[in-house]
Formats: C-alpha cells, sequence, structure tokens
C-alpha cells in the first residue's frame, strides 16, 4: 500500500540539529545577561561608595564650619567605613582671613591600578579635598 500523506505533512517538531542551535543562542544569551549584571552591580557599588565618601566628607566641612574660626585644628574622625583625617593651613588663599583645610578619606572606593591596569575596588582608597574656610 502506498502512503497517501504528501512529504512533509506528517513531520512534527524540531530536528536535532534545530534544537542544538536554538540552545546554543540561548546559552550566549544567558551568559551576555550574566555579565550585564555583575557590571551593573559593580557601578552600582562603586556609585553607593561614592555617596558615602560625599556624605562622610560634607559631615566634617559642616562640623569644620561650625567651630569658632579661631579654633580651627587638625583632626580626625571615623565616619561609617571612612577614616578622615584633616590638617589647617594657616595662611589661606586670602592670608590671616582664610584657613585652606586638606581633607583625606580613607576607606573602600576605587583605585587606580598601577601600570596602566584597570581600577579595582578596595578597601584602603585615598581621596584628599581641598576646602577653604573664610571669616
Amino acid at each position: 500500500m502506498k502512503d497517501s500523506r504528501s512529504p512533509g505533512e506528517g513531520r512534527a517538531g524540531f530536528s536535532l540539529v534545530e534544537l542544538v542551535v536554538a540552545i546554543l543562542l540561548l546559552a550566549v544569551g544567558v551568559l551576555a545577561l550574566a555579565g550585564s549584571t555583575a557590571f551593573v552591580i559593580r557601578t552600582v557599588t562603586v556609585s553607593d561608595l561614592g555617596t558615602q565618601r560625599a556624605a562622610a566628607l560634607q559631615s566634617t566641612i559642616e562640623a569644620l564650619r561650625a567651630q569658632p574660626f579661631t579654633s580651627l585644628a587638625a583632626g580626625s574622625d571615623q565616619i561609617a567605613p571612612f577614616q578622615v583625617s584633616w590638617e589647617i593651613d594657616p595662611d589661606g588663599i586670602d592670608g590671616p582671613h582664610s584657613r585652606t583645610i586638606q581633607i583625606v578619606t580613607t576607606g573602600p572606593g576605587m583605585q587606580a591600578a598601577g601600570g596602566g591596569g584597570m581600577p579595582a575596588l578596595t578597601n584602603d582608597a585615598v581621596d584628599t579635598f581641598r576646602y577653604v574656610i573664610t571669616r
């Protein structure tokens, strides 16, 4: 007896080659998504640390501005994960009417790698800021 079906009429589903190609495409997509997720997490972490560092710096500046001008002195403080220290230069940009303050924050953040490599997250990144208080 002859088969009365037309060619291709009885076939249903995917071939093995189609299945392997689909799985390969799916795997490449999932790996790309995983790499993007790691990048986003690192970027958010760096941004969060930058915000915390700026808050520690702002807190220190506000505390120094609250002191009488004549009693400004060097010191240090621990603010969240950051060690903040400052030095006072009595000869500011306006002579005796201003004080230049050098504030150094040490704590988690991005540290430039030596030899032109990529910056890396570290627990002892150092940033230096200068601030001027006038009388």
